[in-house]
């Protein structure tokens, strides 16, 4: 319930755009609005490794990425592979 990231999309540019609680994300470095012209969801199975923390506090978790072990071919132009946790809301705005 922490995170709430988006995606939104412009008919214009024919891309996706980032956004973090409702508001535009941003790059650190080159100050441009974060973009993808795909974007892909899975929904994997995840263990949360008790005792080891990432450097910034938080648990680490291991997230079993492969389901039916099919390759996944990608379409040209910048890719976006959102991982989301099993039991994670995603909802339609």
């Amino acid at each position: 319930s922490f995170w709430r990231f988006g995606w939104e999309w412009n008919e214009d540019t024919s891309h996706w755009y980032r956004t973090d609680g409702g508001a535009p994300n941003f790059d650190a470095v080159t100050g441009e609005r974060i973009s993808a012209r795909t974007v892909m969801v899975q929904i994997v199975r995840q263990e949360v490794l008790v005792g080891e923390n990432d450097p910034g506090g938080f648990p680490r978790r291991y997230q079993f990425l492969v389901d039916s072990g099919e390759e996944v071919i990608l379409p040209p132009g910048r890719v976006w592979w959102e991982i989301v946790p099993v039991g994670s809301g995603i909802y339609e705005s």
